[in-house]
């Protein structure tokens, strides 16, 4: 079932996000860019109406095999792409996780 109008789910997207970075499975993502160590850029496939957009997001894998603690902070967005950063817990250095999946919503 789709939603459409205000507040809608406008792009999902689950990544691979260690070695050669690709998509899983998407919605309205077209392609992802890899901006170094931790640092993605997913572009919509269709431009989203105006910037009032919230993106929430999470990783998961792990460091020299134990869990980690996680942080995905947006970096930036715009009605091409939204921008994230990938960090190994607060004030940790980025990271590339095996796993990262964000979800945007704007007022469409």
């Amino acid at each position: 079932m789709a939603f459409f109008g205000e507040n809608q789910v406008s792009a999902w997207c689950n990544i691979e996000g260690r070695g050669s970075v690709s998509i899983r499975d998407s919605y309205n993502v077209s392609s992802i860019t890899d901006h170094g160590t931790g640092n993605y850029q997913f572009n919509f496939s269709t431009s989203l109406s105006n910037h009032a957009v919230c993106c929430e997001g999470e990783e998961s894998g792990d460091t020299n095999g134990g869990a980690a603690f996680t942080c995905l902070r947006r970096h930036s967005t715009n009605s091409n792409n939204t921008r994230v950063r990938c960090t190994s817990g607060p004030g940790g250095g980025f990271f590339d996780f095996e796993h990262v999946y964000i979800i945007v919503c704007h007022d469409g």
